[in-house]
């Protein structure tokens, strides 16, 4: 039996922060709503790239240049909110306000994922 509405949203659930698809909670003050979100690269490959370089003082995220040598921004993740749910259609804000204390849970465990 699934914890929130089905498997499919129980199993990207578990998969938050993590490279690929995943859906995240998120809560600021009265507002909640559950999200999909899709990451680029691994949660080691992130902290990684953070990481201050001592040579040059920056921080080591790889530049993505045009043929004319202009550095190009990328993304790398991606948020779109979600009122009902993809695979089953159960209608996530009613969900959210039947287990709020789950669902508050959650975004603060997920907080780190913005």
């Amino acid at each position: 039996m699934s914890t929130w509405c089905c498997d499919w949203f129980d199993r990207l659930l578990e998969r938050s922060g993590e490279k690929g698809m995943s859906i995240i909670a998120f809560r600021e003050g009265d507002y909640r709503l559950f999200y999909i979100q899709a990451r680029v690269f691994e949660k080691e490959t992130i902290v990684s790239f953070n990481k201050i370089d001592p040579v040059t003082g920056h921080k080591k995220w790889p530049e993505m240049r045009n043929t004319n040598g202009d550095l190009i921004p990328y993304s790398i993740s991606q948020q779109i909110p979600i009122i009902y749910c993809p695979s089953c259609g159960t209608e996530l804000t009613s969900l959210i306000a039947y287990k709020i204390k789950d669902y508050d849970f959650l975004a603060d465990k997920h907080s780190c994922y913005w």
